[in-house]
């Protein structure tokens, strides 16, 4: 069972991305009194000496073809599990969201690390749900440890092999929350992070939201975050100024039913005049006065 609370993150996430130029700020340390964070730090062995991505191929990552399944998986998972609920509890944790932190990776501590093998042979050789549990559990310790682009790619991982359960869900909101950091921690991968990010997007609403049980709060946050993201992308397109394809993303905003439709179709409707296609703009318009006829936009 995850032991932190990731919907409290999603909050953060759509928070951050309605804001991105909030000044980052130092994080905190949140230890308990009379606790020791270890300061000794083990490399992470799968850990690239200079990451150029946001995520990576998760058979990169796992590399199976070097793991062994442990004798006994029942009491691997319980020694991963032991050491969520406590041992992580004491350890600094990732800052939350609202301005992000943008500090540098860091090492795993040594209990993670030597754990680390343990359950990489449990997501590359168990069964059922072991194996996803074991992939939340790597992907949650380097979330921590602020590799980002590597907690990317494990939750996702998660999401594909246990969808429509209470980890993908947890899974979703981090996996976000990490492309989304990971931009801060790299500006320079900013562009290709948010394009992962509304690629993914839509990938988990389908394999979520679409089948009993529904996450309902992590399926909220998808919707509003698929929004966010379209318009962030439109909004691209006109400052680039390719006003056609930021017509049409527009629109697109008004067809997903994200709020402000009225305010979308406008633009629909502007950006096509920028673009020389008047037949469009009138069209946008139309469309605008007939489904929001009490909008102040209305013949502006």
């Amino acid at each position: 069972m995850p032991t932190t609370g990731p919907m409290t993150r999603a909050a953060a996430l759509l928070a951050i991305l309605a804001c991105c130029s909030t000044e980052p700020t130092e994080p905190t340390d949140t230890t308990p009194p009379g606790e020791e964070i270890p300061t000794e730090r083990t490399p992470l062995p799968d850990q690239p000496s200079a990451p150029e991505a946001c995520f990576h191929e998760a058979s990169t990552l796992l590399a199976c073809e070097a793991s062994e399944r442990p004798d006994d998986v029942a009491a691997a998972l319980e020694r991963l599990r032991e050491y969520l609920e406590t041992e992580m509890a004491r350890w600094v944790p990732v800052e939350s969201a609202g301005p992000v932190a943008v500090s540098p990776p860091t090492d795993l501590p040594p209990p993670a690390a030597e754990l680390d093998p343990i359950a990489r042979g449990v997501a590359c050789h168990a069964e059922d749900g072991s194996a996803a549990w074991a992939l939340y559990w790597m992907a949650r310790v380097r979330h921590q440890a602020r590799r980002f682009d590597q907690a990317a790619t494990l939750f996702d991982e998660v999401i594909a092999r246990a969808p429509n359960t209470e980890l993908a869900g947890y899974s979703a909101s981090l996996a976000l929350d990490a492309l989304l950091v990971r931009a801060r921690q790299r500006p320079d991968l900013e562009v290709s992070c948010h394009e992962r990010m509304a690629d993914r997007v839509p990938v988990y609403r389908q394999r979520l939201c679409e089948s009993e049980p529904v996450p309902e709060d992590t399926c909220a946050m998808l919707v509003q975050l698929q929004c966010r993201l379209g318009r962030r992308a439109a909004e691209d397109l006109a400052r680039n100024d390719d006003m056609a394809a930021a017509s049409v993303a527009y629109e697109g905003l008004f067809q997903k039913g994200c709020d402000a439709g009225d305010e979308a179709l406008f633009n629909a409707a502007v950006t096509a005049e920028h673009a020389g296609d008047t037949e469009r703009a009138t069209e946008m318009r139309a469309t605008l006065a007939r489904e929001f006829p009490q909008s102040a936009l209305v013949g502006r």
